[in-house]
């Protein structure tokens, strides 16, 4: 690796083709990919320091909050990641795109027309 490349940290719980896709591109350019999961990514505060386990420079969030039966808790993990270091897909677009209610605000908020609803 480059002096000027990163560590990419890629927040994936779950096996799959485009998280390895991901991987490999990070390394295509260049970069040091580092796929975090359940087994290897820890976050810890002590002394009023921050450290993630593996150290990371930006993370790119790959949670699948359809999958599972508990996407609070992946929301919040991805959003304790991203409070430490820089992350592409950040939690709060991921939970726009999955309620239905926050993208049509969101779009409504963009003045693209929605279908009528009711909260």
């Amino acid at each position: 690796m480059s002096s000027d490349s990163v560590r990419v940290g890629v927040l994936s719980l779950h096996n799959s083709k485009e998280t390895k896709a991901i991987c490999n591109a990070v390394e295509d350019l260049g970069h040091e990919p580092v796929w975090l999961r359940e087994e290897n990514a820890a976050i810890s505060v002590e002394d009023g320091e921050v450290s993630v386990e593996p150290a990371v420079d930006v993370i790119a969030n790959r949670l699948l909050l359809s999958n599972t039966d508990q996407p609070a808790e992946l929301l919040g993990l991805a959003t304790t990641f991203e409070r430490i270091r820089p992350m592409l897909n950040e939690p709060d677009a991921v939970l726009a795109a999955i309620h239905k209610f926050a993208t049509a605000a969101t779009l409504a908020d963009w003045n693209i027309r929605v279908p009528d609803a009711l909260l």
